[in-house]
Order: structure tokens, then sequence, then C-alpha cells
């Protein structure tokens, strides 16, 4: 803002949080790459009225005093033209001025002549030999109030992500033309610098606020510190919000003059985290002072000669930590090589310091990945200059030096999207995640960790109660929290063999219990878990010496779209048992009709699979030194374990559900404790509440983790039903559950599952929660329209929001890519689609099908691991689904090769 401006406050906004459906779904433009070749900052304000844009003139003054190339830009500027902050820098900098697009919209035309004439002229090298010099506004409105209110008052509005893409646009920009002039041999290094508007929690164009908008961007900040009464807290606090949001603050500088002593204060405060700089005040002109074009009087004038020295340390040290952190970024894959184990990576195999991913931050469901340069053929000569202290002119040494360090090091940093969701842990959208580190946070401010056997605290009691409303509605009372996925089923597994036990009185002993479970099952890498299913590669002698498979293991049929058809394949044995009407009721033309069980129930197919397991348990029982008509002392199926309806590690396997639900209908007339693994398929993973709303049938326990805390912090829980519950009472502590962790029940995870839930089920946020009365919707017109490919879940038949996610994958496309030559069926089922290739090889997790097609896919920037011969997609249940088009294409492509 212009010295001596004062902004009107406007009405009273009528701003809230910013839902889903105001931004259309062509402002969701691709972030592009954000080059680290030269120094840039963000600068921020602690308050209105701070001197952000009398720093950013320091700045720029000092870089150019360096014979650095200067990029002023201002994303957002309202009381245009009249009030112009690129304007003053420029002033101050002797920058060339130039606007956007939409900030030109309210310019005369003999001004943008005039701007057209500077750019010339700067251009032409008159400015300084080689140097790209700019101040700029991108976009502008009239009103000289807050940019939210602007826009309610004027229109012209604009979407976060068009905003942030625009300047990671100009940014690039500026980097190809400083790296050009330096190919040149002219003057290779420059400084970027972006001033926001009002202060940090200010909301941008759209409502939201800035310091969630301009994450993505990952630039340094800058944060301008209030040195008045009351600054210290506006600082503090403002640094606090931005680095709660993931920002980087390493410099703080503020008018202090030593009167209140603040900078002191706050330094004392940010010790060891971020520098602090302060500057003598700058005084408004007296009335009447004659004030330069450029909004330049003598007081300003002054103050920046004066404060000359100290923004030329400013320069340096901001090279200085940008020159670090692209060090650190390019060591990152080299030190990883040398100290780190991987899961589930064979690390001989790994390829160069090129083949690891090195992640410098998350945006959304993106990853914010580091890419190093094509060449470091520059980066010896680099380092000699900046060991040499190279100098800039204006009392800065070292600031070249440090800016060519960086540009040879340089790389980018570019989004990546997401597409295994971090082991299928993330859950909600860029604009609900600040929800969750808040949560999180306060969790942790409050509590910290505490004690829970005999305890209890307000997060733990909330999460219970929403488990129990939501995928323990009807069926549970009971939750017992635990660490992950894994510890959650050891915890399943105790309590179904005790309801077992109790039920077939052999509480003191008599029977080794075991489980039933599926083939290509997965439960956890715990050793229990790990023995609970069959023979696979994750517990082979290689890897659990211990296994010992403890349990019947059934082959189940399978479906997946083939050829724009969903076909349920019969296992072998199956399928010659049921001879000639083996392929009677196997073949559907939507998802729909497949998943609808109640109405399969009774049909031929519902009574092969019923006589079919029949017969698989009364063998078993006879193998186990039973006979006749029952299970006797020996080996008993104490717990049937199930993933329902996907299996995820088994290769994203659809398993009939008509198939499980007949399972679970055999082992409850048997008194069998039915164990649901929703680790994985629990909340809105697979487009319903849990899998088991899919099944429409309850189980006796059940475990969830990964989408519980929405993918920000490790958690799970086993729920229960009262007479699971009633079977450990006793007078005995020896007949209590004897289990628990260190850290049950942590306070921030059951803070952030009680936020996560939450975000999950608003329809104002999830774009995707089925909400019939708002056209769009609701499943069953959305599904009425689709195609067979489906991609969502059951039918949805309800008046109200009925805990549904519309289909997330467009059907036409799913469709065609079942019929490509290279694939061998498709798996789209709520926010996940599967793959399965065509492989030449046996198939299965050892194979080597999916990796050329997921390296495809990462060098078209979606992030994805191979599972055997599958290559999935997955996205969050908050997912847009132009974003699921979008990466569904990518995959298209990745298989055209």
């Amino acid at each position: 803002m212009l010295r001596g401006a004062v902004r009107r406050v406007g009405p009273r906004s009528s701003w809230r949080r910013r839902p889903f459906s105001s931004v259309a779904a062509d402002d969701h433009p691709e972030l592009g790459s954000l080059p680290l070749a030269q120094p840039a900052a963000c600068v921020w304000g602690s308050n209105t009225g701070v001197g952000k844009t009398l720093f950013s003139a320091g700045l720029a003054a000092a870089c150019r005093r360096a014979g650095l190339s200067v990029l002023y830009l201002k994303p957002a500027q309202t009381g245009f033209p009249g009030d112009s902050d690129a304007r003053l820098v420029g002033a101050a900098a002797g920058l060339p001025l130039a606007t956007g697009p939409h900030a030109a919209q309210l310019l005369p035309a003999s001004q943008l002549a005039q701007q057209q004439q500077q750019q010339a002229v700067a251009a032409s090298g008159s400015a300084g030999a080689g140097a790209m010099l700019l101040s700029k506004t991108l976009y502008a409105w009239q009103q000289p109030v807050s940019p939210h209110l602007a826009v309610e008052t004027e229109g012209r509005p604009v979407g976060d992500r068009r905003l942030a893409a625009d300047v990671a646009a100009e940014l690039r920009a500026f980097s190809a033309v400083v790296a050009g002039a330096s190919s040149a041999g002219t003057a290779g290094q420059g400084f970027a610098i972006v001033e926001t508007a009002g202060g940090v929690a200010s909301p941008g164009p759209s409502g939201s606020l800035q310091c969630d908008l301009l994450r993505t961007l990952r630039l340094p900040a800058i944060l301008v510190g209030d040195g008045r009464l009351g600054g210290i807290s506006a600082t503090l606090s403002s640094y606090d919000s931005l680095t709660l949001r993931g920002h980087q603050v390493p410099l703080v500088v503020l008018m202090d003059g030593g009167r209140l002593g603040n900078a002191a204060a706050i330094q004392r405060h940010l010790a060891g985290r971020a520098q602090v700089l302060s500057f003598p005040e700058c005084l408004p002109p007296p009335a009447g002072a004659e004030v330069a074009p450029g909004g330049i009087d003598a007081s300003l004038e002054a103050w920046l000669h004066a404060s000359a020295p100290r923004f030329d340390e400013l320069v340096s040290l901001a090279a200085a930590h940008h020159a670090e952190r692209v060090a650190q970024l390019a060591a990152a894959a080299g030190k990883a090589r040398s100290m780190l184990w991987w899961p589930f990576t064979q690390h001989g195999r790994v390829g160069g310091d090129a083949a690891i991913t090195v992640i410098e931050a998350r945006a959304g469901e993106n990853f914010v990945v580091y890419r190093p340069p094509a060449t470091a053929a520059a980066a010896p000569a680099a380092a000699a200059q900046q060991q040499a202290g190279g100098g800039g002119g204006g009392g800065s040494p070292g600031i070249a030096g440090q800016a060519a360090a960086a540009a040879a090091a340089g790389g980018s940093l570019e989004l990546m999207y997401d597409a295994c969701a971090s082991w299928w842990t993330q859950g909600v959208s860029e604009e609900a995640q600040p929800e969750l580190v808040r949560a999180a946070a306060a969790a942790a401010a409050r509590y910290g960790h505490v004690m829970f056997p005999e305890n209890t605290h307000e997060p733990a009691l909330e999460l219970a109660k929403q488990l129990l409303g939501s995928v323990g509605k009807g069926w549970a009372e009971r939750v017992f929290y635990t660490d992950n996925g894994s510890t959650a089923i050891e915890v399943a597994l105790k309590m179904a063999f005790r309801k077992y036990m109790a039920d077939h009185g052999l509480l003191e002993g008599g029977a080794e219990l075991q489980v039933l479970g599926l083939t290509e099952g997965y439960h956890g890498d715990t050793l229990g878990a790990m023995d609970a299913v069959a023979p696979s590669p994750f517990n082979g002698r290689l890897q659990t010496p211990w296994y010992t498979g403890r349990g019947l293991f059934l082959e189940p049929p399978t479906a997946a779209l083939q050829r724009g058809a969903w076909h349920v394949a019969l296992p072998s044995d199956m399928a010659a048992a049921a001879g000639p009407a083996a392929g009677e009721g196997t073949c559907f033309g939507t998802q729909g009709d497949l998943l609808g069980v109640q109405q399969r129930l009774g049909s031929p197919l519902h009574r092969l699979y019923e006589a079919r397991i029949r017969g698989q348990l009364q063998q078993h029982s006879q193998q186990s030194g039973g006979g006749g008509g029952g299970q006797q002392p020996g080996r008993r199926l104490g717990a049937l374990i199930l993933e329902p309806v996907l299996q995820g590690a088994g290769g994203m396997r659809l398993i009939d559900p008509l198939y499980q639900r007949t399972l679970v209908d055999v082992c409850r007339e048997a008194r069998i404790p039915v164990i649901f693994d929703e680790v994985f398929t629990g909340f809105y993973r697979l487009g319903a509440t849990s899998g088991a709303a899919l099944l429409g049938v309850q189980p006796d326990v059940a475990c969830y983790a990964k989408l519980l805390t929405g993918g920000l912090l490790p958690l799970s829980a086993t729920l229960a039903t009262g007479d699971v519950f009633a079977a450990f009472e006793g007078d005995s502590k020896m007949h209590a559950l004897l289990h628990g962790h260190s850290y049950t029940a942590h306070p921030i995870g059951c803070a952030t599952g009680v936020a996560a839930l939450r975000l999950l089920r608003d329809a104002h946020l999830n774009p995707n929660f089925c909400t019939p009365d708002v056209p769009g919707r609701c499943r069953k017109q959305a599904e009425a329209a689709g195609a067979a490919g489906g991609g969502g879940g059951a039918a949805c038949t309800c008046t109200s929001p009925c805990g549904t996610l519309l289909p997330m994958w467009d059907g036409a496309t799913l469709a065609a890519l079942s019929s490509h030559p290279a694939v061998r069926g498709v798996t789209a089922l709520g926010t996940v689609c599967a793959v399965q290739l065509a492989a030449g090889d046996a198939g299965g997790y050892a194979s080597e099908a999916a990796a050329a097609v997921t390296a495809r896919l990462h060098a078209a920037g979606v992030f994805g691991r191979p599972l055997g011969d599958v290559v999935y997609l997955m996205v969050t249940p908050m997912t847009r689904k132009a974003q699921c088009n979008a990466v569904l294409a990518k995959l298209v492509a990745a298989l055209d090769g």
C-alpha cells in the first residue's frame, strides 16, 4: 500500500468457509514446476500497516545493489490503480512496471503503453546488462478493501489454484530469463519477491486465507513483524499461523527502533527457529510534503538509505538460507540410500539417486517433490565463486556467490499426485487439511500424551461416540483403541476367540483355535496377523520363519469389469463342481447389479456358494479330529476374518459380495464370531460408510485405521458387540483383555479422528457426499445416467444424506479401459480404481508387469506403486471428479505406452 494511503473498512462480510461448489471445475489448473535456481521469498505481514511494501522495496533495492535480477510480484491488489504496491517498489528499486491481464482491465491504454515502453527499455539492457527487472501486479480490484470484499462488490473473481498457478508461472518465466542471461555470459543470478495482502490470515480473493492458498508455492517466508505496542503478540501469532501450515519462516523483520524492545523479545521466543532483524522506524511524511510519482517521499528515501546495510544483510541471509535448502534437497537421496531401510523394498534393485523421490512437502492430494537439475556441470565453478565471496557492489559480500551456488544446484519443486494415497491413508481435501492440523495441534498443546487404562479424556470419548454412531451403528457397543491396523487385528482375534470359547464351553482349554479366512488375504505384519492368512510372499520362511498357517483358507469367487460388463470368476474347483450351471448368474450389466446382495439371495449362485461353503467346513471338521455332526476337541474354527468386498494387499481383488455374505451367514449358524478387517475398507474408501454396509450384514468385531485420522496420524480402533465385551467379564483380572500400547488412545490421534470423520461427512465440503436434496448430488441420479463401469458402490435409495459417495470414476472410460489389450480386468469401487494387467509372467505379487506402467505414471506426475501385476489409483473420498478423470486419463496414456 502506498505511504499515506488509508484503506477504508468495508461492510461486514458474509464470507464463510468456502464451499467446494464455489469454484468452477475449470478453475483447477496444474501448478507446474517451482524453480529453485534463484532465491525467492514471500513477504508476509503480522498485521496491516506494518510496512510489508516498504520492506519489499528495501529488499528489491538491495538486490539491485548486489547485481541481481529482480522480480517483484503482487498477486492481489485492491484500491487499484490509485493504490499500487508494485509502483512504490518499482520506484524504490528502479524496476519497470507490468500488470497481468486481470489488473490491466483497470488501467487506461496510455498507462499500459507506458509500461510496455519501460519493459522494452529494460529488456534492451539499458537498465543493467542482462538483468531481468520487473515489478508486476497480477490481479487487482478498485475498492480499497480486503480482496474477498472487493470480489463481492466488483466481481471478477479468481480461484485459489488459478492464482497460485499464475504466481508459479511468473516465477518460472523469471527463472528462465535469468538462466538465459547466465548462458549468454551476462548476469545469471536473481531474486524473486512475492508480497501478500493484509495479514497472514487475511482472506484472499476467494475468501480462503492467504496462508492456505499460497502454501503450495513453498516459498520461504520473510515475516514483517509489528514494532508497535501489542506487536509481540501479533508477530508470534502470525509466525505460528504460518509454521502450523507448513511454511518455512527463517527470517523476521520489523521496524523497532529500540523503543519498545519488540525485536529482542521476539528473538528470545524464536531463538533457534528464526533470525530477527530490527530496522529503524520509517516516519510518515510531514503534512504537505512533496511525494514523487511512485510514492517516494523524502522521509521514505532517507529511511531506505539509512537501512541499506541492514537490507543488504537481509538479502545475504535469504540467499544463504536458499542455498542451504537446495543443498539439503540435493543431498537427501544419497543420504537416504546410506541410512534408511525402506519397507517392501529390495535396496539392491533401487536405481541411482534419481530413482528416489525426495518429498519436500505435501500439498493436498499431491506430494511436492524435488527434481534435481539435468546437469551439475556448473557446480564446481559456482562453488568456487561462492568460496571467493563474489561481490555485488553495495557491501553485500557473498550474495552473488550464494545465488550462483543455488543456481548450479538448481532443480525444481513439482507436484506429484499421490495415487496410492500414501498406502491408502489419505482422506481429506487440501481445503480440509488445515482442520486436521488444528485439531492435532490443539490436542498436543492441551494433553500431550496421557495414560489411558481406567482414565478417559474428551477426544477418546468423542471419537468413540462417532465410531459407534457411524461404522458401529446398530451393532457395536465398545471401542478398543490401538496403534495401527495390524495391532487392531491382534486385538480382534483375542476378542473373537474369547467369544467363541465362552459360547462353546472352552474357557478351560481343550481345543486349538484357528481362523476361517480367504486366500490372498492380508491383515498386517505382526505375528498373529501373519498366522491368520494363507501362505503368501509376506509370511514365507524368508519373512516370517515362525509362520504357521492357523486356519482354513477358502478360494473365493472374484469379480472384475471385462469388456464393458462385470463378470464373476469362480474358482476352478467350484466351477467344476457346478458343471454346466457354473456360468449362471455370473455376468452383470452394472456394478449396482453385482453389489445388490439382497436381491441376489436365493439365486442359483447363492445356493451354489452355500453348498460349497458348508461342504468345505464339514470336510475341515472331519480332518480336524471331529466327525459326524460337529467339531470336536482338536482344531476348531474360532473366528471368521474377512476384508469386506475388496482385498487390498492381495491385489485389489473384488470378492463377490454374495459369497462373503453367504460365508457370514453360515458362520452365524455355527456360532463362529465374525471379524471384519475394515482397516482399508472403512470410512468411505469403497464409497460407503464401511464394507459391511455393502454386504448388508454386521460383524461381531471390526477393525478400523488408515482413514480414521484422515491420513495424518497412526491410530486404530477395534469395535465389538456387547456380547463380545461380556465374554471378558469376571472376578479376576486374568479374565480381562490383557492388551495395550504405550500410546493407547493418544489424545492427538483421537482429536484428529474426530475432526476427520466430521469433515468426511460434511456435505458442504465433500463434493461426493450423497445429498439428495441438492441437484446432481444423489447416487441414484448419477448412476441412472452412468455406464456399466460405475466406480461407486451400492445403489442409493435415500431421501436424506445416507453415508454413501457418488460414483467417482467415469463409467465410459472404465468400460473402454476394460477392453484395452493390455488389461485383464478393471476393479473400480469408491475411491479405488485397480487395473490387472495381462501379464506375460505368472502374475501375482512377485510380478514385474506393472513396474513399467508406474514408471510412465511417475514421468506424468503421478506417484504410484505397483502391486504385482496390478496398477491402481486411489483418491480421497473428497476428491473432485475432475481430478479423478485427470488421473484416470494419465493411467490410460501410461497403458498405451
